[in-house]
């Protein structure tokens, strides 16, 4: 039985910018913290299989909001998924694809396609962003379920987001997810923690959230104990209800706090 919910960012949260492996203490602290019926939640853009690559060590003791909550994990099992409607995904397909200051990233349930003419982008990407990545070089060929999509750009995301707001966002969420990177999909973070947290029929006081960007924003708004990682932004210090510098220092005092409670 899980009595609390801890959600975490990881990119930017959990893992610092251009660090590419999680501090083993983390995952330490992910067991002693399921000992006391206190589940983990890596909430992310990224595909389930980054995800569970990532935390491998308890892959199979922890659930995922992987696509920012577009697909909702208990365990290794999905729960549930919101799909982008094909109208509206090719219309964002083709803005990013003719952009030639961006390049486009397609999601489904468990798999990731680079749409795109750039070669070398699609090794790159590969390399060094989210392995097997298949490159889908038309959109005729795209047959499974999409639920996000991700437009990686060359200048800094704050620079197109308020023209593609104008365009698409009465239809969809428009997030920064990076410095350089936007992500669109029909679902959230905080919607995806909700219906987990419903799931276990808890509540948002059982529940506590990690962030630092706008894509956390409605994770953080969710939960009744939420994290922001330090920052100038107004809006995001708003967001959240504590300011936080590590995460593993802040799990600590919650994992010894749950611990003397129980």
């Amino acid at each position: 039985m899980v009595r609390k919910i801890i959600a975490s960012d990881i990119d930017g949260t959990l893992l610092p910018y251009l660090q590419k492996e999680i501090d083993p203490e983390i995952f330490k602290l992910i067991k002693k913290l399921k000992e006391e019926d206190v589940l983990f939640v890596p909430a992310s853009g990224r595909t389930i299989q980054s995800l569970q690559d990532v935390f491998e060590p308890v892959s199979n003791e922890i659930s995922y909001l992987s696509e920012n909550g577009g697909v909702i994990w208990s365990g290794k099992t999905p729960i549930a998924q919101t799909p982008i409607p094909r109208k509206l995904l090719y219309e964002i397909v083709d803005t990013i694809y003719n952009n030639p200051e961006m390049e486009c990233y397609i999601t489904s349930l468990d798999q990731g396609f680079v749409y795109t003419d750039n070669e070398d982008f699609v090794d790159f990407f590969n390399e060094n962003v989210i392995p097997n990545s298949q490159h889908l070089k038309s959109m005729d060929d795209l047959k499974e379920i999409p639920v996000k999509v991700t437009a990686w750009c060359d200048k800094e995301a704050e620079y197109y987001i308020e023209s593609l707001n104008e365009q698409f966002g009465d239809r969809i969420n428009i997030m920064q997810a990076g410095p350089n990177v936007i992500d669109f999909g029909i679902a959230n973070k905080g919607y995806g923690l909700k219906v987990l947290t419903e799931y276990h029929n808890l509540t948002p006081k059982d529940v506590y959230a990690f962030g630092d960007n706008y894509n956390d924003k409605s994770m953080l708004e969710y939960a009744e104990n939420s994290y922001i990682m330090r920052t100038d932004d107004p809006v995001l210090l708003n967001s959240a209800k504590y300011v936080c510098d590590n995460v593993l220092d802040e799990l600590k005092k919650i994992y010894h706090n749950l611990k003397s409670s129980a």
